[in-house]
């Protein structure tokens, strides 16, 4: 498998993953040219994805959507309020109703998508049916979890055992405190349905590494709230004062907000 955060950030998101001949894009929150810049440099074309899933509907994840559905004849996968919430904010409509594939978040069924199969699990955010994915093929498996304000149950339980996941350090709780967001956005991005600080993220981040996860990507990193210093340092931090060394236990990755991150292949 490979796994390459093409965009992560308030700013868009899209993830590339792949398997055998089968490519995947989790999210699609940046334009249509920017996405083709970013898979020019992994050696993929639009024509090439073979499926797309959708986490949840704000834009940062879905603003790219229409245009490249034009382009790219591969089937759309969103949970049932994901989808309705498209349709009515008109974010879906190029979406050929062949390549609608809709799912309900409850329903424990993989998805097939040729050589990958997609699991998708509830997360706790501010928007109608919000999901993550994990995505495994023959020999591995990769997690993606951002924007979750907090970790639940579920997300704990998808997550564990995968050998690398996406893992939202959203922000730094001083920084968000003292910067220029008004109280209302600063009380919902702390919220249990807002976003996941870096504390928070290092914590988890112990136990997903203590599990068997090998590798992590830190993404959604706040422009305003965050920096990749702090988000790198604060999870370092957590997961030595829990025991697990973030040199020799694991691997943990700096996605980009503009641009490709690593690709890394398991």
């Amino acid at each position: 498998m490979k796994v390459c955060p093409l965009f992560s950030g308030s700013s868009g998101n899209a993830t590339l993953v792949a398997s055998g001949s089968t490519r995947v894009l989790v999210d699609c929150g940046v334009s249509c040219s920017a996405l083709q810049r970013e898979l020019a440099k992994v050696d993929v074309e639009l024509r090439d994805v073979d499926a797309i899933l959708i986490t949840h509907a704000h834009d940062d994840h879905v603003k790219g959507l229409n245009v490249v559905a034009k382009r790219c004849d591969a089937p759309v996968y969103a949970s049932i309020g994901t989808w309705t919430e498209l349709q009515s904010r008109g974010k879906a409509e190029s979406v050929a109703k062949k390549n609608a594939r809709i799912f309900h978040s409850l329903d424990a069924s993989p998805l097939v998508l040729g050589d990958l199969q997609a699991k998708y699990f509830s997360t706790p955010h501010d928007a109608d049916d919000s999901v993550g994915y994990v995505l495994e093929d023959d020999h591995s498996s990769f997690g993606f979890a951002t924007d979750l304000g907090r970790v639940t149950p579920a997300v704990r339980k998808a997550l564990l055992q995968c050998d690398v996941v996406l893992l939202e350090a959203n922000y730094d709780e001083k920084m968000l405190e003292c910067g220029p967001y008004p109280y209302p956005l600063k009380q919902r991005i702390r919220s249990p349905y807002g976003h996941l600080s870096n504390v928070d993220s290092g914590k988890f981040a112990a136990t997903l590494v203590e599990s068997g996860v090998g590798q992590l990507f830190l993404g959604h990193l706040s422009a305003h709230n965050n920096t990749i210093e702090l988000a790198y340092k604060t999870v370092a931090k957590e997961l030595t004062q829990a025991g697990v060394n973030p040199k020799s236990d694991c691997a943990i990755y700096m996605t980009r907000r503009m641009e490709a991150s690593r690709t890394l292949e398991f």
